[in-house]
């Protein structure tokens, strides 16, 4: 076994991505080689996950991700959608939330955050199941699959996650070119 011995230094400031809320706040992502993302959260008063980030998502139901975190500042209520219950992250709080929620801001203050993904985590996430099939579809890291009729729920970019297959997507026109590029899906 070899001993990695380079250390991997990653800033917020020249983000891999950035989900952008306007003048809600927004979402920089950076991801190391190894698969680790971190991303630093900052929502405005008045942000609601419904009204700001769920249309940046493919507008599912509730948030479909897990999220495990730290709060810098203001306070961020979190609704567990199934069973109502509500639990305010507040400064210093270290938390875990998982998929199933909503949230909004609940201060005069902005909502500052900065989350974590494991590389394990990220290939869980990224392996979901075929419509109308109960196999998984494995997908290598960072890359949605190449096939235009596997999931874009499969795609690692969190626009994806449950908009259907990259060929429904085409038939639609809702297919973007960042869609395909990322995916590595032809229009033809």
């Amino acid at each position: 076994m070899t001993m990695e011995t380079d250390i991997e230094i990653r800033r917020f400031e020249t983000p891999d991505e950035a989900l952008d809320m306007k003048a809600k706040g927004g979402i920089d992502i950076v991801r190391l080689t190894d698969g680790t993302t971190g991303m630093h959260a900052v929502f405005e008063p008045g942000w609601t996950w419904e009204t700001d980030e769920k249309p940046l998502l493919g507008s599912p139901d509730t948030c479909p991700m897990r999220h495990v975190g730290y709060c810098l500042s203001g306070r961020l209520v979190v609704r567990m959608v199934e069973t109502g219950v509500e639990t305010p992250i507040t400064k210093g709080d270290f938390f875990e939330i998982p998929p199933g929620h909503d949230a909004h801001v609940d201060s005069p203050e902005r909502v500052e955050m900065i989350l974590f993904e494991p590389p394990r985590a990220r290939a869980r996430r990224l392996c979901r199941l075929t419509p109308g099939s109960r196999r998984p579809v494995s997908v290598p890291q960072g890359r949605c699959r190449p096939d235009p009729g596997s999931p874009a729920s499969a795609c690692s970019d969190r626009r994806h996650i449950g908009r259907g297959t990259a060929r429904d997507l085409q038939a639609s026109g809702k297919a973007d070119t960042r869609l395909d590029e990322a995916c590595g899906v032809e229009r033809g």
